[in-house]
């Protein structure tokens, strides 16, 4: 009787079992999709997976998201696929040539620049026709510097990307500066020459070589040796021919200096500078700082009808006053230089006068830009 007992609920136990069997289901992956929030890049560039993801689809219907760093990817010159396990999708990129950037903005441009160097790296980010940007490595071709110490404004002669020309749109270059550094290390025992070169401490943004009246002109002395390679010397290292004493810096005028300050290396006296090459005050430039319009004495009263005030008839109206650096600098009105922004009075229906005030612009300073100029009223007749 036990026995048969036994048999019996083990038989049951069988029965569920290969039940449970039937009844389980097993979802596989039966598809892939994939999508990416970047799809231009430039040609040899590697493909961001951190912008790609795909959706797995299963058999019973349910899907799932992947990041890009659960596909494998392979592939070239704009034909990709991607796949998990068994299964692939096709990714849709399109590569670009350098040639096809819409524009380049240039960013960490160097400092410095080696004497005589012909070219610098910088880096970039590359605008691609679809939209999406590339982070490249940029060459500058530079005629090349040979003033060590000066600084100074390279000019730019080519573009590379990614050792490729480029000629197209290129921004963030705008008034960059380098100071010029030596290649090697100066040799004080072997030193060839002796040279100036001067700071504008005033104007420090002004072109190389320029100064303006009044701008206070400092100065410093490089030794270049037999080798090529240049510094600074110190006042320790450098004298002044027949003793004189050097001033510490030049107040700039509209001539320059009468005396010049010829120098020598200590360490060898037969190395000196020529005559024209020493330290002398600087010719300057006379500029305009600014103008003022003050009413003549002589001056009519606008009519009463209204009108416009042209550029022409500011000295019937005004006395031009100038603030100016140098005995040259000079300004008188014209559409070059001035520019009336409010020079339209109304009509005048009262039988007293009436007063209007014009705006005026003018172009001065020593990199001329336009400034507002004070304007005193003017006085617009009575109806009659």
């Amino acid at each position: 009787m036990k026995k048969s007992i036994l048999t019996i609920v083990l038989a049951a136990l069988m029965l569920i079992g290969f039940t449970a069997c039937e009844q389980a289901v097993y979802k596989v992956p039966t598809g892939l999709s994939v999508t990416a929030t970047r799809t231009g890049y430039l040609a040899g560039e590697p493909i961001d997976i951190n912008t790609i993801s795909g959706t797995l689809e299963y058999s019973d219907g349910s899907t799932r998201s992947i990041s890009g760093s659960e596909l494998s990817i392979v592939g070239g010159e704009g034909v990709y696929v991607a796949s998990y396990g068994k299964l692939t999708a096709t990714l849709e990129i399109t590569e670009y040539k350098v040639a096809d950037i819409k524009s380049l903005a240039i960013s960490e441009l160097p400092t410095t620049v080696e004497a005589k160097a012909t070219s610098v790296e910088a880096e970039g980010v590359a605008t691609l026709p679809n939209g999406d940007t590339s982070n490249v490595d940029v060459t500058l071709t530079i005629t090349a510097l040979t003033q060590v110490g000066t600084t100074a404004e390279p000019k730019i002669t080519a573009y590379a990307v990614n050792t490729m020309a480029y000629t197209g749109e290129v921004t963030g270059t705008d008034d960059w500066q380098v100071t010029v550094v030596s290649a090697g290390e100066f040799d004080i025992t072997d030193i060839k020459t002796i040279s100036v070169t001067y700071v504008n401490t005033t104007t420090p943004d002004a072109a190389a070589g320029t100064y303006y009246v009044d701008d206070v002109v400092t100065y410093k002395v490089w030794g270049t040796d037999n080798a090529g390679n240049t510094r600074e010397l110190t006042t320790s290292e450098y004298g002044v021919v027949d003793g004189a004493t050097l001033p510490a810096s030049f107040t700039i005028t509209e001539k320059a200096g009468d005396t010049e300050y010829l120098l020598y290396a200590k360490v060898n006296p037969t190395v000196r500078t020529s005559a024209g090459s020493g330290i002398k005050a600087p010719q300057g430039q006379a500029w305009v700082e600014s103008v003022t319009f003050t009413k003549s004495s002589t001056a009519h009263e606008l009519a009463a009808a209204g009108g416009t005030l042209q550029v022409t008839q500011l000295t019937n109206y005004y006395d031009v006053n100038v603030v100016k650096h140098g005995e040259s600098a000079a300004f008188v009105p014209s559409t070059t230089n001035t520019s009336i922004t409010a020079g339209k009075w109304p009509a005048n229906t009262a039988s007293t006068t009436t007063v209007f005030a014009p705006e005026i612009m003018v172009k001065v300073g020593k990199i001329a830009d336009w400034k507002v100029a004070t304007a005193e009223q003017l006085v617009v007749a009575g109806k009659v």
